[in-house]
């Protein structure tokens, strides 16, 4: 009879320590990325700007290479749902544009900072400049990080600065 509760006492320790050991790994992976999340209704010849603002409330964006702060992420993630305001007959075509990068408010620097689109196909992130927004809806994925620089003027002018750009989603019917 002690050996069964021994038994039974050292599985419960060993559960509480894999659920342990998940939960801390997920915690760990969560802060390597910033995730934000939007859903937009768009139709025919629609053309919609977001504003986007990266600051310390998204983490502070530091390049690939750097050792990580307890607030700092290596890259900010925005994924927007885009769903058509009707139905339509045919399939949309979808263009996404991102433009007036900027950080610190200086245009002049936003050539520091990497914007790539991504779409999901089966459940994967897939690079894409083209989108297609039907009755399904589409996601575009843009995943910022920003460049190493090994200027230490340039560096000190964007360190802890604000990112901003805007992305321009314009939605047209297929020739």
């Amino acid at each position: 009879m002690n050996k069964k509760i021994v038994h039974i006492t050292f599985i419960l320790i060993l559960i509480l320590l894999l659920t342990y050991l998940t939960a801390s790994t997920f915690a760990i992976w969560d802060k390597l990325t910033k995730s934000n999340n939007e859903i937009i209704e768009i139709g025919t010849g629609t053309i919609l700007t977001k504003q986007v603002k990266i600051d310390g409330r998204n983490g502070k964006l530091v390049p690939k290479t750097c050792v990580l702060g307890p607030e700092d992420v290596h890259e900010v993630i925005f994924q927007y749902e885009l769903k058509l305001s009707k139905e339509t007959v045919k399939d949309l075509d979808l263009d996404v544009k991102i433009v007036n990068v900027k950080i610190g408010g200086r245009e002049s620097l936003g050539k520091y900072v990497i914007i790539e689109t991504f779409g999901i196909n089966n459940n994967e992130l897939v690079f894409q400049e083209q989108f297609v927004v039907n009755k399904n809806g589409t996601t575009v994925v843009l995943k910022i990080s920003i460049l190493e620089v090994d200027d230490q003027q340039i560096y000190e002018l964007i360190k802890n600065q604000q990112i901003t750009f805007d992305v321009v989603f314009t939605a047209y019917e297929k020739n």
